[in-house]
């Protein structure tokens, strides 16, 4: 299975780390926090990496709901918490994994004595159908070490999973690695990072199946010639020469007319093909605000938009908080 990575080299932070001014400062962020765009290809997917870090939960608080437009998994290490997802909690104790799809609303809480933080790693990703997989003439099945997860998660939308001991223990042990890999030696984190999922969703997959009875035997992904098209427009509109590009030329792009193309995406998809482009604008510009330390208004411009009072307006329709909101709840999370 090859690994390619991109992107830049993760960060070394400084230990315990509090939030951000104004949000709740029962969370310390510890060291060996790594964020960027690290892309595993797998057979039949394409795993983009986000973010890994750590969050210790300290007394008393309360995280609101938010959601994000990448995949979020969170694990606990040590302690205890709740998620709060559709007006249900959810408890988490050591070896529960929780996944956020995108645009899943959810939050989080916690009351723990001080000497027993709730621990958990959080990792933030995209789990793609690569490009070139829809050329292709033969039905692509995907890889042993992804298909029950991805059934599990994606396909039954299953939020949530205990690990087995033996298994938790296993990633536990990784999981600490990592930490220390990324604290010890931070240029490396692309690698380290890739390496670490590798395993992570080897042991997940093989526990879902072992403790669920979910397989992953049988997933092929089998598009008929439309729906290869439709897919293949989709991924043109997440392209950045594609931006500005009419719809009409897109459709032409793919063999469709522009009023086929607009029905038959949004039958397929559930959304116009211009509402999904706007929604990958936004997606891009929630990364920038919580990568990097960009200046809102030139955010704003690299992502299109003439004015960074319209940026805020669209992107608070989308995410129901400002930019500035946005950057320092990821900042916090």
């Amino acid at each position: 299975m090859p690994v390619t990575t991109t992107g830049r080299r993760g960060h070394r932070l400084i230990e315990g780390q509090e939030a951000p001014p104004g949000l709740p400062r029962s969370i310390r962020k510890l060291d060996g926090r790594w964020f960027g765009d690290a892309r595993i290809i797998l057979e039949g997917i394409e795993l983009q990496l986000i973010y890994f870090g750590i969050n210790e939960h300290r007394g008393r608080g309360h995280f609101p709901m938010h959601s994000h437009p990448f995949s979020e998994i969170l694990c606990t290490i040590s302690g205890s918490g709740h998620v709060t997802l559709r007006r249900k909690n959810h408890n988490c104790s050591p070896g529960t994994i929780f996944l956020a799809l995108p645009g899943e609303q959810h939050a989080s809480s916690w009351n723990n004595a001080p000497s027993r933080p709730w621990t958990a790693f959080i990792m933030q990703f995209n789990m793609e159908i690569p490009s070139e997989a829809l050329e292709r003439t033969t039905d692509l099945r995907l890889s042993h070490s992804t298909a029950a997860f991805y059934r599990f998660f994606f396909l039954e939308k299953r939020h949530f999973h205990r690990l087995a001991p033996a298994v938790f223990r296993t990633v536990r042990d990784a999981f600490r690695h990592l930490s220390s890999g990324l604290r010890d030696q931070p240029q490396a984190g692309h690698a380290a990072v890739a390496s670490f999922w590798l395993e992570f969703l080897a042991l997940v997959s093989h526990d879902i199946e072992e403790t669920t009875g979910t397989t992953g035997r049988g997933i092929v992904l089998d598009w008929s010639d439309k729906e290869k098209r439709l897919l293949r427009a989709r991924h043109l509109l997440t392209r950045e020469e594609y931006r500005n590009r009419e719809i009409s030329t897109v459709a032409r792009e793919v063999g469709m007319s522009e009023y086929h193309f607009i029905r038959s995406f949004r039958e397929a998809f559930g959304i116009s093909p211009m509402r999904y482009r706007a929604s990958i604008i936004m997606q891009r510009a929630a990364r920038l605000l919580a990568q990097t330390d960009l200046p809102v208004e030139d955010i704003a411009h690299q992502v299109g938009y003439a004015s960074a009072h319209s940026f805020s307006r669209a992107f608070h329709r989308q995410y129901g908080v400002s930019p500035r909101a946005y950057r320092r709840l990821h900042r916090m999370e």
